[in-house]
């Protein structure tokens, strides 16, 4: 039994896609969303972003629990098919007080971070 060739044209559609989601709509860095999706580094999301591969599900329901500042999500359905828009709502939006937070976190050190895990527990 032969092997279905793969429609090289949908892929690289939903490659776009990713990378536009990725890159222009949930606000973080690719090596940020590589890291919520569980890949140890960013290189199979940029590959994913130009049509080499394609991620596995796994990292598709992943993706999909990530949320912008705004409490939208990756939309997997438009991903895949292009249909709706790219993001959803799923979350409720965090206040201002939040965002302000989540902003000064991402500009911390990994020793910084720890330090404040252990002082809020």
């Amino acid at each position: 039994m032969s092997r279905t060739k793969k429609n090289t044209q949908l892929q690289r559609e939903m490659s776009h896609r990713l990378k536009h989601l990725v890159i222009d709509c949930l606000g973080i860095s690719v090596e940020q969303c590589s890291s919520h999706m569980g890949y140890a580094n960013s290189s199979v999301l940029r590959k994913a972003m130009t049509g080499s591969c394609f991620i596995d599900p796994e990292k598709l329901n992943a993706l999909a629990r990530i949320a912008n500042l705004e409490g939208m999500s990756a939309n997997i359905h438009w991903i895949i098919t292009g249909d709706g828009t790219p993001m959803i709502k799923k979350h409720d939006p965090l206040t201002e007080d939040e965002r302000l937070i989540l902003k000064k976190l991402d500009t911390l050190s990994s020793a910084k971070k720890a330090a404040l895990i252990t002082l809020l527990n």
